[in-house]
């Protein structure tokens, strides 16, 4: 087949006289018989010298050339393979072919190859060499060197291998594919065909074209070594689910063949992605902690009671996907989203992950006002914000570092001052303290104690109290009881609490909701000494010089009715009722009376 190969190279030389060619043929023959021994023996030795990766094989054949392959020629071939079990495969080969006698004398073309052939699957290798052709024809004496580029294919008893004549840039820039198929026939004969196809430029044409040819031969080789020859061993690997989630297992299996069935054989199982555990033909890879991607596994089968060649191995690919990782969602809203300025908000947020991962809300920020939350609920406080829309911003994390933000807003508005009448009722609200008769309301009666003038003064409160709910809904009174120094703590407090019950149950009939009323008691507690009594009566504007003067001789029964009092504070301005005894009213003197109800003493 290279032969046809050679034919094709530039005659560059003059041509030669048929005594010049006679004496060159003789020549060549010559060389032959001292080259071909020489080079068997070569063969041989190494074959003999080496391991059962060294393989020496001589094999001869016929062909015939051109599109019709109408030319036939004959060949002959040595070469030595090295390392057809492991990762990298060498060949050399060299041989002599009969020259096409179509348009040429008779005459013989030797020809050498090497290729070197790295394995990248279970039976596929790539790799390259080079093939160079001597021609010797009464017409031509060339010789010409390809590089080659190829794939082999291997599996039993059948190898194919392909190599691509890469051109060189000569005139003739010939290239083309060449074809190997070697197939075992019986014990250390195998069938040999090759074929090979071409495309040229011929430059001495006068119009110069690209021309295609073809060549095709068969033949019988036979394989050297001291047991015979059979198909190597070899292995097929299968993995089961070939796609998983990071965390599943995957299964690996390995099937071996060619291997002696009584033979107990030894598998190494390795894996570029988990970590495999391997028993007999079987293994586990375990995946947690790998990375998403494509891996692949292995085994090494191998006869140990084999000392050349018991040995094969294969591999399969998986693919691990990692989970999802989706962000997780999260909505945010405010209740109520309108408020007044110095009211409160309550934002709420909900947070979930697509990936059902764990989920925590915080980070929360404001716009204006002041936020406070913990977890996904968080109080914002609009003291001095101004008016218009304040953002609240909550961030929603998960375990695996993703995180999301929302955000609700809340309207902050600002009301117009109240109306002057309005104004009057705070006034009004924060003055009047209400009095009680000693040892009233009693414990039989506590629907009682409440005189006249104390009972006017509570509805004036109501009647102010109800109009000024209208504008600001949320104030609240706090009805504050006390009592008199005599008696014990314990009936001190709760004469107080009776009297502070008198009257919000006043307030209430009048009109006051229950909600906005709360009450303290504080017996004896906060009593006022006599030295804050008298100075409430110097300061008292109901009371002439003559009376404040009378008033302050009487000082003891005074500050004792002082005590029996019931304070009122209005919750939105914080002032607490004016302790202006009632010295005007029509029933002072039932006030300022000290005999009661016998009280227990201390």
């Amino acid at each position: 087949m290279a032969s046809q190969i050679g034919t094709l190279a530039k005659d560059r030389s003059p041509s030669i006289t048929e005594r010049d060619w006679c004496a060159r043929v003789q020549e060549l023959q010559e060389s032959t018989k001292r080259f071909l021994p020489k080079l068997l023996a070569t063969v041989l030795f190494l074959g003999a010298a080496g391991s059962a990766q060294v393989a020496p094989y001589a094999g001869a054949g016929i062909g015939a050339n051109g599109l019709g392959f109408q030319s036939p020629y004959y060949n002959a071939d040595v070469g030595i393979d090295w390392g057809s079990l492991h990762p990298v495969f060498f060949e050399a080969e060299a041989g002599a072919d009969t020259a096409n006698p179509n348009g040429l004398d008779n005459g013989v073309t030797m020809r050498a190859e090497g290729i070197a052939m790295v394995r990248v699957t279970q039976h596929w290798r790539l790799g390259g060499g080079f093939h160079f052709t001597h021609l010797f024809t009464s017409k031509y004496n060339e010789h010409s060197t390809w590089p080659t580029l190829g794939a082999m294919f291997e599996r039993d008893w059948f190898r194919l291998n392909a190599q691509y004549l890469i051109p060189t840039g000569t005139d003739y820039t010939l290239n083309g594919p060449l074809f190997d198929m070697r197939m075992h026939m019986i014990k250390r004969l195998y069938f040999r065909e090759r074929v090979g196809i071409y495309s040229y430029r011929n430059p001495d044409e006068a119009s110069p074209a690209h021309h295609v040819n073809a060549v095709a031969d068969f033949g019988v080789l036979y394989v050297f070594g001291g047991e015979p020859a059979g198909p190597p061993a070899s292995a097929d690997c299968t993995i089961n689910p070939g796609e998983v989630m990071v965390g599943e297992p995957v299964s690996a299996s390995a099937l071996g063949r060619n291997f002696n069935p009584k033979h107990t054989l030894r598998y190494d199982w390795s894996s570029t992605g988990g970590k495999i555990t391997g028993k007999d033909n079987t293994g586990k890879i375990d995946t947690n902690g790998v990375a998403g991607g494509r891996y692949t596994a292995g085994v090494r089968i191998s006869d140990p009671q084999m000392k050349q060649g018991g040995e094969a191995s294969c591999m399969a690919v998986f693919s691990v996907k990692e989970p999802p990782k989706n962000p997780p969602a999260l909505s945010c809203s405010a209740s109520p989203s309108t408020v007044q300025t110095g009211a409160p908000s309550t934002i709420s947020c909900t947070c979930t992950s697509p990936d059902n991962a764990p989920v925590t809300v915080g980070g929360w920020t404001a716009s204006g006002g002041s936020v406070s939350g913990s977890g996904s609920t968080a109080a914002l406080d609009t003291s001095g914000a101004s008016a218009g829309p304040i953002t609240v911003t909550a961030t929603c994390s998960d375990t695996r570092g993703l995180s999301t933000q929302a955000t609700a807003q809340v309207g902050v508005e600002i009301l117009p001052p109240p109306p002057s009448e309005f104004a009057g009722l705070e006034a009004r609200l924060a003055l009047y303290s209400i009095y009680f008769p000693t040892d009233q309301p009693g414990i039989a009666k506590p629907e009682g104690g409440l005189l006249a003038s104390q009972q006017q003064t509570l509805i004036s409160v109501a009647e102010d109290f109800n109009k000024y709910l209208q504008t600001k809904p949320g104030a609240h009174l706090t009805l504050e009881g006390h009592a008199d120094r005599r008696g014990s703590a314990e009936y001190n407090q709760a004469l107080s609490e009776r009297r502070v019950e008198r009257t919000k149950r006043f307030l209430i009939e009048h009109g006051v909701p229950a909600a906005n009323l709360e009450t303290k008691a504080f017996g004896e507690q906060e009593n006022m000494d006599e030295a804050q009594v008298k100075d409430a009566v110097e300061r008292n504007p109901q009371l002439t010089p003559e009376q404040r003067q009378k008033v302050l001789h009487n000082m003891k029964a005074i500050l004792l009715a002082s005590n029996r009092r019931v304070d009122i504070t209005l919750s939105t301005t914080g002032q607490r009722s004016a302790r202006e005894f009632p010295f005007k009213a029509p029933d002072s003197s039932t006030l300022i009376e000290r005999e009661g109800r016998n009280q227990p003493d201390r």
